[in-house]
């Protein structure tokens, strides 16, 4: 085997040891109750995108679908919200996601209106605001930055937080493909921590 050939065959190997401290680092703010004492209970809960990117959209249904198969909670499907909302998805809520409690005047009627169409307890506004992908010879690099915001009704007023930051690195794997693993990282550690506050 001449070196050329060597070369080729180990170069994902070195390039994974040389970025291995960039692979899924950032901040990630685990999904968390604003109140230490508040539990979420058993009822019909629906995800949207806060905004009308793809990318929000992506989110929002990846989550329905993990949650609805966990079974705690009755997951209001995305076709069905599409059908019952107008517009959706494409609205834009118009609140500071990094704040964990802020919630506008405005999106608070939005989402009562909501309310009552989807006939929802509880509601998960996803807003993501950067994600980016960018291919090489033997690997994906990519980050992707969200936030998730829990809305509890009838009260309208947000009662969990999560916000996710991070880069992954793939050898081998497509843009969609990378940003897909992120997603589905951060889409299970929510599931997962929404599920022990539930009641």
């Amino acid at each position: 085997m001449n070196r050329i050939s060597l070369l080729v065959k180990i170069m994902p190997g070195i390039i994974c040891l040389i970025f291995s401290a960039a692979c899924s680092t950032g901040q990630n703010i685990p999904f968390g109750m604003i109140e230490k004492s508040a539990v979420i209970k058993k009822g019909r809960i629906a995800i949207l995108a806060a905004n009308g990117l793809n990318d929000s959209v992506r989110v929002a249904e990846m989550l329905s679908e993990r949650l609805a198969k966990e079974k705690s909670l009755t997951v209001i499907d995305q076709d069905s919200i599409t059908r019952v909302i107008p517009g959706y998805p494409g609205m834009e809520f118009p609140d500071n996601n990094r704040v964990p409690d802020s919630l506008s005047p405005e999106s608070r009627g939005q989402l009562m209106r909501f309310r009552q169409l989807l006939g929802a307890d509880y509601m998960v506004l996803i807003w993501v605001y950067k994600s980016e992908a960018r291919s090489g010879i033997f690997y994906t690099r990519s980050n992707a930055h969200f936030g998730a915001k829990l809305v509890a009704f009838p009260s309208c007023r947000v009662i969990g937080y999560s916000e996710f930051s991070k880069n992954d690195f793939s050898p081998f794997q497509s843009a969609n493909d990378s940003l897909k693993n992120l997603y589905s990282v951060a889409v299970q550690e929510i599931v997962e921590h929404i599920g022990k506050y539930i009641k």
